[in-house]
């Protein structure tokens, strides 16, 4: 009978086919098993943990600029210097007998020749004031503009036991509070 090998031959085929085709479907079954490896792998961020990270960090930043901040010398704000030197300022040094300076909130005036009305008059743009380890002494630093432009002046201010001044480019020379005007006026 030649139909026997032709349907042996048939069924050989379709059963090869149906090898094939489960081969194939394994192979593709295996392929989505790899591909979902990786995924499971990830680790993925717990949303708390997240939260804990930043706030620590948000933490640490912020003490760091605190700590920062508090090492820089503080600006008062408003151009403004304490009540406790306003007014004339003057010296017993000989090389400065005719000269003098005032003080006010926000602007300071030097005395410029042996009249009290030689002076020039400068407005205080901003003022940082430290204070010295032994609290006696306030170190200030004043920026001003005047006619000839901005310019910084540093002065050391101690008030007790008696009020004085004394420039950071000149400490050898003490100025005291002066008498008279409290304010130069022409």
């Amino acid at each position: 009978m030649k139909v026997q090998p032709e349907l042996r031959r048939f069924f050989e085929r379709v059963s090869s086919l149906h090898e094939a085709a489960q081969l194939e479907e394994q192979e593709r079954e295996a392929a989505r098993t790899r591909a979902a490896k990786p995924a499971a792998r990830r680790k993925r961020w717990n949303p708390g943990a997240i939260r804990v990270y930043l706030l620590a960090i948000g933490s640490i930043v912020a003490v760091g600029m605190w700590v920062v901040q508090s090492l820089r010398p503080q600006p008062l704000g408003r151009p403004i210097l304490p009540e406790s030197i306003h007014g004339r300022w003057e010296t017993n040094n000989p090389k400065y007998r005719h000269r003098g300076f005032w003080i006010s909130w926000d602007k300071v005036a030097f005395q410029t020749g042996p009249l009290l009305t030689d002076y020039t008059i400068a407005q205080i743009e901003d003022v940082v004031a430290r204070p010295s380890l032994t609290g006696d002494t306030t170190y200030f630093t004043v920026n001003y503009r005047g006619e000839e432009g901005r310019a910084t002046w540093a002065f050391a201010f101690a008030g007790k036991p008696k009020p004085a001044i004394r420039f950071s480019h000149q400490k050898e020379i003490e100025w005291r509070p002066g008498k008279g005007e409290g304010w130069p006026r022409n």
